[in-house]
C-alpha cells in the first residue's frame, strides 16, 4: 500500500498538472475548478471551487494517471517501460478537463476509493480517523513521540510506527528502514528502548521519509507517479525485502 512519500509525490505531480483546470466530466462537477491538492497521511485530497473535495485512497493497487493527449507509458527506472491504453478494464473513475487532458483513477483489485465530501464533511471524515501527527509535521516533536512511546511500552517499536493514531503515514517499507537507520530491531519492545534509541528513531522517521520523497518515492508492484514514471527509492531502500 502506498505510504506517505508515495502520496506526497502524487500530490506534487497533481499540483503541477491539474490545479487551475476546469472539469468537463464527470457531469456532477462540470464547470468546477481544481483549486488545490493536499494530503493527509496516506490520503490524497483534490479541492474544488465548489468547496467540495475528492478524497482518494489507493489501497493496494490504486493508481492516478494523467494523460495529456498522447499515450501513457508506464515504468522507467524500476520497471520495464510499457504503453497502456486508457480508459481500460481497471479504470474506476475519470476526470476530463476543458483542455481535453484527463486524469484516471485505476484500480485492478477495487480496494481503493474516490469519494466526494463538502468541507465540513471532510473535517468530520478525518476527525473520525483520529490520526496522529506525521513525521514531517512541525508538531512531531520528540516530546510528542516520547508520549506515544510511553503509551505503548509493551508493544514492538514497529507496531507503534505503523499505528496511524500514533504516527500517521508510515507503512511497512519505511517502518523497517526507520528501524534500520536507528539501529533498533523492529521487534524490540518499546519499554526496552534507551533515550538515545528513542531520539534516533524520532530523527530517522523524518529522515527516511524525506529521502524517499526526494527520490520520487518507492515504485514496485502497481505504484506509479501521475506521469506514469517510477520512483528511485526502491533501489535505495535500506532493508525492506532485502535478503541477507
Amino acid at each position: 500500500m502506498p505510504e506517505l512519500p508515495e502520496v506526497e509525490t502524487l500530490a506534487r505531480g497533481l499540483r503541477k498538472y491539474v490545479v487551475g483546470e476546469i472539469i468537463l466530466r464527470p457531469r456532477f462537477v462540470h464547470g468546477k475548478k481544481v483549486t488545490g491538492i493536499s494530503r493527509r497521511a496516506k490520503w490524497l485530497i483534490i479541492h474544488l471551487s465548489s468547496k467540495d473535495n475528492f478524497v482518494v485512497h489507493l489501497k493496494m493497487t490504486g493508481q492516478l494517471l494523467y494523460q495529456n493527449g498522447g499515450p501513457i507509458f508506464l515504468g522507467g527506472h524500476t520497471m520495464g517501460l510499457e504503453q497502456t491504453k486508457l480508459p481500460n478494464n481497471h479504470t474506476r473513475f475519470e476526470f476530463e478537463f476543458t483542455d481535453k487532458t484527463k486524469l484516471f483513477f485505476q484500480d485492478m483489485r477495487k480496494f481503493g476509493y474516490i469519494k466526494l465530501y463538502s468541507n465540513r464533511a471532510l473535517e468530520h471524515y478525518f476527525a473520525e480517523k483520529k490520526l496522529g501527527f506525521e513525521p514531517l509535521d512541525k508538531d512531531f516533536t520528540f516530546d510528542y513521540f516520547n508520549t506515544q512511546l510511553k503509551r505503548h511500552g509493551n508493544t514492538s517499536i514497529k507496531a507503534v510506527l505503523l499505528n496511524q493514531s500514533c504516527i500517521a503515514g508510515i507503512g511497512n517499507i519505511y517502518a523497517d528502514d526507520v528501524c534500520w537507520q536507528a539501529k533498533v530491531k523492529p521487534t524490540r519492545r518499546v519499554g526496552t528502548l534507551t533515550r538515545a534509541e528513542q531520539h534516533a528513531l524520532h530523527q530517522a522517521s523524518r529522515t527516511i521519509l524525506l529521502e524517499a520523497i526526494k527520490l520520487g518515492c518507492t515504485s514496485f508492484s502497481h505504484y506509479y507517479r501521475v506521469d506514469g514514471k517510477t520512483g528511485f527509492y526502491w533501489n535505495k531502500r535500506k532493508v525492506y525485502d532485502r535478503a541477507g
